[in-house]
């Protein structure tokens, strides 16, 4: 979960049980994820799914009215049923009993192999709300949850446009973990898809370089006599 948004406790069985929600090393994962072994831990076992809907898997989550998140996650069919269809839901209430405030299914053909999910919601209520994940075998599929995330959605930018906004630039725009940012000194603010403010400079000459904390997409708003640009950088490896 981001920063700003808490969630509910959740129990994990050991690795080697038989049942339940296990909490699974690293060294034990054994996905992949777009032909790369996924290299984190990850939760498996959500298992005996279907009816009842008690069976569903709820992770309780606090949220905030009238405020846009993003969900996403990746999830892997890890054994057992035939060719199962898992879905990532977010409800008002447990088990999915109460108004859905989005939702994704993903059908699964091959295993061990990590599918993406996303999706954006509003809640209307502040609240503690559930993030489910259910699946259409009612018996014994088998669903290995490798990354899970809820966060507020990107804040938007306006940009400040005049005719000496041109002094300023950044580049390159496709990096290895930094920038550099030529203008006539002023403010630097780099922030996440997530609106997380991750740097700040003020800077003391017409050319300042910037590192960037991992890689991903940022935002630079760069401030120069009182014009403000705002570009998108990507940071790759």
């Amino acid at each position: 979960m981001a920063d700003g948004i808490t969630a509910g406790p959740v129990v994990f069985n050991e690795y080697n049980v038989t049942g339940g929600s296990r909490y699974v090393p690293a060294a034990n994962a054994a996905h992949k994820y777009r032909g790369k072994t996924w290299v984190g831990h990850r939760v498996a076992y959500l298992r005996s799914w279907g009816s009842p809907a008690t069976n569903v898997f709820n992770l309780s989550v606090n949220l905030e009215a009238n405020k846009s998140y993003v969900f996403r996650g990746v999830s892997a069919w890890h054994n057992n049923e035939t060719n199962p269809t898992f879905t990532y839901s977010v409800n008002t209430a447990k088990a999915n009993l109460g108004t859905t405030l989005g939702t994704q299914s993903v059908a699964y053909t091959v295993k061990q192999q990590g599918e993406d999910y996303g999706f954006e919601f509003t809640p209307t209520t502040t609240a503690t709300h559930y993030l489910t994940v259910s699946s259409s075998a009612i018996n014994d599929a088998m669903c290995g949850v490798d990354y899970l995330a809820i966060y507020p959605k990107v804040q938007t930018f306006t940009a400040v446009d005049r005719t000496d906004a041109s002094e300023i630039e950044v580049y390159p725009t496709v990096n290895h973990g930094s920038f550099n940012v030529v203008s006539d000194k002023g403010t630097i603010r780099v922030f996440d898809v997530a609106g997380r403010l991750v740097a700040a400079k003020v800077a003391s000459s017409t050319k300042e370089a910037i590192s960037l904390p991992s890689t991903g997409v940022y935002f630079v708003e760069v401030n120069s006599n009182n014009v403000t640009k705002i570009f998108k950088v990507i940071s790759v490896k």
